[in-house]
């Protein structure tokens, strides 16, 4: 509407954002003024397709911007469209993990007005450490929160996934057990769930917090982030904390050039080594890397005992300018010394490299 100079009257609830602008004024473009004057029923539907692939085409572009490239996005409503949580239920049910009941009043204080014993489908994650069986379907016959997520869940497992991980919100504490459940029954507790519970980023500017809010439109996106700073400083700053710790970003201190600011700090490192080997090969000067063992791999050529391996994903273990496609999300050291082999092979770095040399001191 606001694209055809119209007024808007939010309703109550409303999350109104400039985000939005662009899937506005290409609708307009689209469909013209069809749908000015229509009925919601109309054109609800149709709208809500363009916007949600508007903004999932927005979260692939944002995320490419820091490198972050998904082979898959699932659609929950694609899981429901192909009978995703029937298949889920009914592959519980068979195994007995699903079961007709009726959940008792919630504990601890009086339950609500409109409460009352009802037939649910349940499932049986006390089996598996959680706290109460829970429901699948909601009394009116629809799913519920949690059933599209086991369905998720077990169309990976059903793909031959060896682990999973999910990203909660720090909010979403109390969904934990129930999803290890699931998994653990879908998988016969063969499929490890590594769940990581993410605080929230607080963004500060000149010396105070940016006060963002869904409902008022004023909020921050990773973008705006990204397009203030850049891809490195981002990530350098998303990376200094766990995802379970609160993280201050200030605008300010992350692009500040001292020794105070650790982004700066490890860029100037860089730099000056960089300069080091630019200055080093103009005077005709090759520099060598001296290396105590008989091949690289530093720890990993070293340590041989069983079940040697990564304690964080694999990936974390890609340099960016040589990704790999690792076979577990937890490599083993086999495949960690022979990734570093094949780093070293591919860009030249063995003639550089006097193996089976070390130091023992300098003057």
């Amino acid at each position: 509407l606001e694209a055809h100079a119209l007024s808007v009257d939010w309703p109550e609830g409303s999350y109104p954002g400039d985000y939005l602008i662009p899937v506005g004024k290409a609708l307009a473009e689209e469909f013209g003024d069809k749908y000015a004057a229509a009925p919601e029923s109309e054109w609800l539907e149709l709208f809500r397709q363009r916007a949600v692939a508007a903004m999932m085409e927005m979260i692939r572009e944002d995320l490419a911007l820091l490198g972050i490239h998904h082979d898959l996005f699932s659609s929950e409503a694609e899981l429901q469209s192909a009978k995703k949580p029937e298949a889920a239920e009914a592959w519980l049910r068979e195994k007995g993990l699903v079961y007709d009941g009726v959940l008792e009043a919630p504990k601890g204080k009086a339950p609500p007005e409109d409460w009352e014993p009802v037939e649910l489908p349940l499932f049986r994650s006390t089996e598996f450490g959680d706290d109460q069986d829970r429901p699948i379907k909601k009394s009116d016959g629809s799913w519920t929160y949690f059933a599209p997520d086991i369905a998720y869940h077990y169309d990976k497992i059903s793909r031959g996934f060896d682990g999973l991980i999910d990203v909660f919100g720090a909010d979403h504490g109390g969904y934990v057990k129930r999803m290890k459940a699931a998994v653990s029954a879908l998988s016969d507790g063969k499929t490890p769930l590594d769940i990581k519970l993410t605080q929230l980023v607080k963004l500060y500017k000149n010396g105070a917090p940016f006060k963002m809010s869904k409902r008022a439109g004023t909020f921050v996106t990773l973008r705006d982030v990204v397009d203030q700073v850049g891809p490195d400083v981002t990530r350098f700053v998303m990376l200094t904390r766990k995802n379970d710790a609160p993280l201050d970003f200030d605008f300010d201190k992350v692009l500040e050039q001292s020794r105070e600011n650790p982004v700066f700090y490890v860029q100037y490192a860089h730099a000056r080594v960089c300069s080091v080997l630019r200055k080093a090969a103009e005077a005709g000067i090759a520099h060598v890397v001296l290396e105590k063992n008989d091949d690289v791999g530093g720890g990993w050529y070293e340590n041989t005992y069983p079940g040697a391996g990564v304690d964080p994903p694999s990936h974390l273990y890609s340099y960016s300018f040589h990704p790999r496609d690792w076979s577990t999300h937890f490599g083993k050291r086999d495949e960690v010394q022979a990734y570093l082999r094949e780093v070293a092979d591919t860009h030249g770095l063995r003639g550089r490299i006097r193996f089976g040399t070390e130091v023992v001191g300098a003057d």
